[in-house]
């Protein structure tokens, strides 16, 4: 398969290329300052890398009260099944 482009077809592949070249090196910026974020509040408050990601993802989503939802679902499930015996 040969693709044949025009010399200015070409600068705006080339361009193009560097662009998202340029925003996959900021991805992977942003995933060190998030990885080093998560570091300083395991070292400072202990906090467990899993549920610092959990709150800051709930946060980011604003979902909270379907969280909330969800787990006062399961508490009723479990309680069905578990409590149906006594």
């Amino acid at each position: 398969m040969t693709i044949t482009l025009t010399r200015p077809e070409l600068e705006i592949v080339q361009k193009a290329a560097k662009e998202m070249s340029d925003s996959l090196t900021r991805q992977q910026a942003e995933r060190d300052l998030q990885k080093d974020i998560v570091e300083s509040m395991k070292e400072k408050f202990e906090l467990k890398p899993a549920e610092f990601n959990r709150v800051v993802k709930v946060y980011h989503d604003q979902k909270l009260t379907e969280v909330i939802e969800k787990h006062e679902n399961f508490v009723d499930f479990y309680e069905s099944v578990f409590n149906s015996d006594e």
